[in-house]
């Protein structure tokens, strides 16, 4: 009977802490990808939370792109900074590997603008939500990169990468183990 079945394997890659598996066909399995926003000097990788949806992973993704949502829902809710209740100014911008958004606001006597991409087909990044746009800076790092699993039609899961100050540590309660 041993000599019937097999049990088939994958492989993984180790990345920033977080375990990817390939799926496919092996003579089709793509490189894992390395994008320049993983590797910002004075900044570490760290696995971060899993959230769950009860919609289909596309319309996660299409919701990152929507940073109007940033001003009319999360600002008057209070999980981002109050700053993001001022609506910003929007342009969309076709990439490489998908697309990317910016959003101008002015604030006081400056102009924040904030940025979100997608690399298609499943993972977004984002800056951070706490941010205030009151600081004079060139720009602001990545804050997380998530990526959209869909669990089947009408859930998914988001699983995140924090990008973190090297001398930043995130507490074992914020991750989802």
């Amino acid at each position: 009977l041993c000599q019937q079945y097999r049990q088939g394997a994958y492989p993984t890659h180790l990345f920033g802490g977080m375990v990817f598996a390939y799926m496919g066909p092996p003579e089709k399995k793509p490189p894992f990808p390395m994008y320049d926003k993983w590797n910002v000097p004075g900044m570490k990788l760290a696995p971060g939370p899993r959230m769950p949806f009860e919609c289909n992973w596309v319309q996660v993704k299409e919701n990152a792109m929507d940073p109007a949502h940033t001003a009319i829902l999360h600002a008057w809710e209070g999980r981002f900074s109050d700053e993001f209740g001022k609506f910003p100014e929007l342009s969309w911008h076709e990439t490489p590997v998908g697309m990317a958004y910016f959003a101008g606001r002015q604030i006081a006597d400056k102009v924040w603008v904030r940025s979100t991409d997608i690399m298609a087909p499943n993972i977004h990044s984002l800056t951070s939500v706490f941010e205030t746009g009151t600081t004079v800076k060139e720009c602001s790092p990545p804050w997380l990169t998530i990526w959209t699993v869909p669990i089947d039609d009408g859930s998914c899961m988001n699983f995140c990468l924090c990008h973190l100050p090297e001398s930043d540590t995130m507490p074992d309660e914020a991750r989802n183990k």
